[in-house]
Parts: structure tokens; C-alpha cells; sequence
């Protein structure tokens, strides 16, 4: 750290220096301090893409990749041996910059923030650069220490954040945001018209680049397209799963798990109920019949409740219903009651030829009454109408 913040410090000073005098000597200075703070970066960067796991790991690798361009051109322009490859990577890291601004987040610090500052300020700094150049002035002697030297820092100092995992960062850009990626492709049809009015390229040339663009937008839109369809694919298969956690297979009723994280908020009544003659159905037709017998009880649950009401399936042949806001005790038999009717009436008309129906045990809920209390008085309740001959409701009348 001590020398990355020396190497910040010699830039920041050759930013007086390239001023004051601007030689030879202070320039090369400069551009020795910005490649050995762009080696850093590198080094920085791909440790945490060896230290790094999964989708992290592969955030790492571009992010060291793009920093190695970055290096690579402040080596070729140190060497004074391809002075135009330096724009094309600043060029380059405007497009980067853009693309990482349309996937992150507003709000909080991650690597991705961090390190799209650095190429944002990259864009700046040629910006610069090509303004200065078409007024004639020295755009290093200006611009290098200031614009490079704080980007190879902020690009540096990503790696001190944490790359965003699955679900930090949305699938498909939302907003003003999924517009982004199309800003350099839109900047790429304006400088082909200015270079086709200016001469500079021919009608040729124009059309190549007009065809290029076009064929950019159109993959622009296709990878779009996939996106939001993946997106909603994966939204419906995690609703599906979030269902099926909380719901029966067999009869669709919610179930145990859902009860329970219901049942706190209860203000109402639990009904608990367990089917009368199913073990005779299983016994003597088999568990395909019996599985269709539990169907037409679950139908004749969800005809039977209130609106508001919750009913769930226990496990085997035992069901519940959370009887919401329900005024009083007899409110409560009276749907349990109606519960019991519908069962045997619905599964008699499918064709069962073995009579099937349903006890009851009630239980209303008081001020100090818990749900592990509740649960075991209604199920009390439910073992005394089986004791009591089936077919019937209980209530627990509290002492």
C-alpha cells in the first residue's frame, strides 16, 4: 500500500512538474510512474481472481485482463513504439466503463462501482486528450497525471472491495440503466457521418462502418432478448420451488411447514381433523385409491372453509384449517361441521365404495394461549371424537 500511495504521490507531483516544465525529462517520469501503478494494479487484480471462487473468480479475470490493456499501452507508449495503440485502449475502456455502469447497482460500494470509476475516468481522460490534440496542445503535458494517474488508483484500490455475488447485481440492466451499452454504438454512427462530411472516410467506408454498428445493435438485442427470457424462466422455476416448499404435492393444500409460520399470526381458531375409514380404503383398494380419496377431501376442505381461512395438509389422512377472526366457539364447530358433511358427501358421489368421513377436534384461540398449547388442546380435542364414536366435532372448552 505504501507503494502504491508513493506512486499516486510522484504523479500527483509530476502534475505541477509537466506544468511548470514540461520536458522531456518530467514527461517520462510520468509515464515510468503511471506503468509501474498499472503493474500493481495487475498484480493486485489477478491475486484476487487466484484467491477467488465461482462467479467472483471470473469478475477478477476481466477486471485483471482490461487492467492488463491499460498496461500494455502505457508500456508501448513509455518504448515510443505504437503511439496509437494508447487511445484505442482508453477508446476501449469507455465501452467498459459504460457496460459496467448499466449492470451495477445505484447504491453502496462493491468492485464493480470502484472499478467502473477508474475506466469512467479513463473515458475522461481521453476525452481530454483528443480535444487538446485537435487544438494542437500537448494533452500528456495536461491530462496524464491526473487523469491515469487516478484511474490506475481507483482500479488499484477496487480490489480492497468485494465482487457482487449472485443476487446482488440484477440479470437484465432496469431503467435509464439498459440503455447504456447502445451509447457507444450510437457514437460510433455519429463520428462515421462527421468523418463522411469531412472527407475523411468515403461513401465505402461509410457503409461498412453504418453495417457494423447495425449488426452490433442487432446482437445487442438478441443477447437482450435471451436475457429477459432466461430471467423469467428462472423467476418462474424459483416460484415453483418456493410452492412446492410450502404446499402439498398430492392435494396442492398448503402444508405442515406453511401452517406453521401461520399460525403466530392466528387470532381466530385451529380445526384439526383426520379422516374416518381410510385405513380400510388403502387396506382393501389400494394406496392409488386412497391418494384419490385424500384429493376429494382436500376439494371438499377447500369448498367448506371461509374466505381468509387457511387449510392445510398435515401428513397421511390428517388435515387443519386456521379459522381466521372467527366471533365465537360455535362459529368454529359450525365450520368444522360443514367441513365433515362436505367430505363424506364428496368423496360418496366419486364412486368410493368404501364410506369415508372425518372428526374433529376445536379449539379457539384465548389471550395467553401459545401455539404448541393450542395444537396439543385441539388435538386432545380431535382423540376425544374418535373416543366418542367418529364422525364428529369436539370442542375444548377451557376450564
Amino acid at each position: 500500500m505504501l507503494f502504491v500511495a508513493g506512486l499516486l504521490a510522484v504523479c500527483a507531483a509530476a502534475q505541477v512538474a509537466v506544468i511548470l516544465a514540461p520536458t522531456a525529462g518530467t514527461i517520462a517520469t510520468v509515464g515510468a510512474a503511471t506503468t509501474l501503478l498499472a503493474l500493481a494494479t495487475n498484480v493486485r487484480l489477478f491475486r484476487r481472481f487466484a484467491a477467488g471462487t465461482g462467479r467472483a473468480r471470473v469478475a477478477w479475470f476481466f477486471a485483471g485482463l482490461a487492467s492488463s490493456g491499460w498496461t500494455l499501452a502505457c508500456l508501448l507508449y513509455v518504448l515510443d513504439v505504437v503511439a496509437t495503440g494508447v487511445p484505442s485502449v482508453h477508446i476501449a475502456c469507455i465501452a467498459i466503463a459504460i457496460v459496467l455502469l448499466s449492470r451495477s447497482r445505484l447504491g453502496g460500494t462493491t468492485a464493480v462501482t470502484v472499478l467502473t470509476g477508474g475506466f469512467a475516468v479513463f473515458a475522461g481522460a481521453t476525452l481530454a486528450y483528443l480535444w487538446l490534440g485537435r487544438h494542437g496542445w500537448s494533452w500528456y503535458v495536461h491530462s496524464l497525471p491526473a487523469g491515469y494517474g487516478t484511474a490506475s488508483g481507483l482500479l488499484h484500490f477496487a480490489g480492497r472491495f468485494h465482487m457482487p455475488a449472485v443476487g446482488e447485481e440484477p440479470a437484465v440492466a432496469l431503467g435509464w440503466r439498459g440503455a447504456l451499452p447502445y451509447v457507444p454504438v450510437a457514437g460510433a454512427f455519429a463520428v462515421a457521418a462527421a468523418a463522411y462530411r469531412t472527407g475523411a472516410v468515403d461513401g465505402v467506408m461509410l457503409s461498412a462502418l453504418l453495417l457494423v454498428a447495425g449488426l452490433v445493435l442487432v446482437r445487442q438485442y438478441l443477447v437482450l432478448r435471451t436475457n429477459a427470457q432466461l430471467l423469467a424462466e428462472v423467476n418462474r422455476q424459483r416460484a415453483e420451488l418456493a410452492h412446492q416448499a410450502t404446499h402439498d404435492d398430492l392435494t396442492g393444500l398448503p402444508n405442515r411447514a406453511l401452517l406453521y409460520a401461520t399460525l403466530p399470526s392466528l387470532q381466530g381458531g385451529l380445526v384439526l381433523l383426520d379422516l374416518d375409514g381410510f385405513k380400510q380404503v388403502n387396506d382393501t383398494l389400494g394406496h392409488p385409491a386412497g391418494d384419490r380419496v385424500l384429493v376429494e377431501a382436500a376439494g371438499a376442505l377447500r369448498a367448506a372453509v371461509r374466505a381468509g381461512d387457511l387449510p392445510a395438509r398435515l401428513g397421511g389422512d390428517e388435515f387443519a384449517v386456521l379459522l381466521a377472526d372467527v366471533r365465537d366457539e360455535r362459529e368454529a364447530v359450525a365450520v368444522a361441521d360443514r367441513i365433515i358433511a362436505g367430505i363424506v358427501a364428496r368423496v360418496a358421489s366419486s364412486g368410493c365404495p368404501v364410506r369415508v368421513g372425518a372428526s374433529a377436534g376445536v379449539v379457539v384461540r384465548t389471550p395467553g394461549l401459545d401455539d404448541e398449547t393450542m395444537f396439543r388442546l385441539a388435538d386432545a380435542a380431535l382423540y376425544r371424537s374418535k373416543a366418542a364414536g367418529k364422525g364428529r366435532v369436539e370442542l375444548h372448552v377451557a376450564a
